[in-house]
């Protein structure tokens, strides 16, 4: 089979989109024909070899180029073989705290080109589902996980808390400054690792309010890390913690729970899917700041309470995929969505 990718121009940062991008064509390309084409927000493409847009590929767009408006009107005037597929890391339609009606109508009027969708967790299917798309043009495909870590936590004098996240609005970050403030009795530190170039204004911001906290002598900001490092981090860590607006679902997420983490995240999206609530982590509404803020001071204050979560937390992601898993579940997703060859055998 060939797959033809076409991915936005921040296809380098490592945000969880992109990471998943890079591992699926890494897994199809040991066995089948990968090429990806770069489209530029400044409307010019770059590419992997030549440009070929009408082809015998499946073509797989990340669903960031849907605001794309010059490559969404060659994507509809083309006339490719196999079929238009849409990756959906995210849509306005998938957010429920996105109000923005406009989006949302024409997101739904740009989905009907594609013949089918690859979401990351059951419940974008159930939104797609709910926006007019056929259950069986829907498939998810989780994440796949690259190592787990079962063993036990040496008892720390200081608490390390892990947030891995884009510095990116949404993100609760700015709000959990009040959240530490809270804890401040506490013996903590907080660890966040993320991309800083997303959204320039937004880090200027967040930098700025660290600057102001304080207690910003117990915040470590690593910035983006190699996967390698990120793994060593988790080994290091003592509870992961996400105060996201909206995940659709969470590959930081499965991580930490991979490696034996007890999670504190917001009952958003994707992640009721992972965290099972009081058993593997804890998941809370987000605004919910009393709440939060007891719940972790909880997961500091005791140290049987964070083994047994974090028991509980490896054993849940032992039912995770790898990315051979996942990679095999989207060709037969692929195959069987194939369609039959025309009259001369093409």
């Amino acid at each position: 089979m060939k797959f033809q990718f076409f991915l936005p121009d921040i296809l380098n940062l490592p945000t969880g989109g992109n990471i998943f991008n890079q591992h699926l064509m890494g897994v199809l390309s040991r066995n089948h024909e990968v090429k990806k084409t770069v489209i530029s927000s400044k409307k010019t493409v770059e590419k992997d070899g030549k440009e070929h847009l009408e082809d015998d590929s499946h073509w797989i767009v990340d669903s960031l180029l849907l605001w794309n408006s010059s490559f969404m009107e060659r994507l509809v005037s083309s006339k490719i073989t196999e079929g238009k597929w849409l990756l959906v890391h995210y849509l306005n339609i998938l957010d429920p705290q996105n109000s923005s009606g406009t989006k949302r109508k024409q997101e739904k009027e740009k989905l009907s080109i594609f013949d089918g969708f690859i979401v990351t967790s059951y419940y974008s299917k159930k939104m797609l589902i709910e926006s007019g798309i056929a259950a069986q043009k829907i498939e998810v495909i989780q994440p796949g996980i690259v190592a787990r870590f079962s063993s036990k936590r040496k008892r720390r004098m200081i608490i390390q808390i892990l947030t891995v996240s884009s510095l990116f609005r949404g993100k609760g970050l700015l709000e959990f400054f009040p959240i530490l403030e809270n804890l401040s009795n506490l013996p903590w530190q907080w660890i966040l690792v993320g991309e800083d170039k997303l959204d320039p204004a937004f880090t200027q911001k967040f930098m700025e309010q660290l600057e102001d906290f304080r207690l910003k002598n117990r915040v470590q900001i690593l910035g983006p890390v190699s996967q390698m490092n990120l793994l060593e981090i988790y080994k290091q860590s003592d509870i992961f913690v996400l105060n996201s607006r909206f995940e659709s679902c969470s590959m930081v997420t499965m991580e930490a729970l991979a490696f034996g983490l007890p999670v504190l995240v917001s009952q958003v999206g994707g992640l009721p899917e992972l965290v099972e609530h009081e058993k593997n982590g804890y998941l809370v509404t987000p605004g919910d700041t009393h709440l939060f803020t007891d719940l972790l001071r909880n997961l500091i204050s005791d140290p049987g309470l964070r083994l047994s979560m974090g028991e509980k937390a490896y054993q849940r992601s032992r039912s995770f995929p790898s990315w051979q898993d996942s990679t095999e579940k989207f060709l037969r997703f692929m195959k069987s969505h194939a369609k039959p060859p025309g009259p001369n055998g093409n």
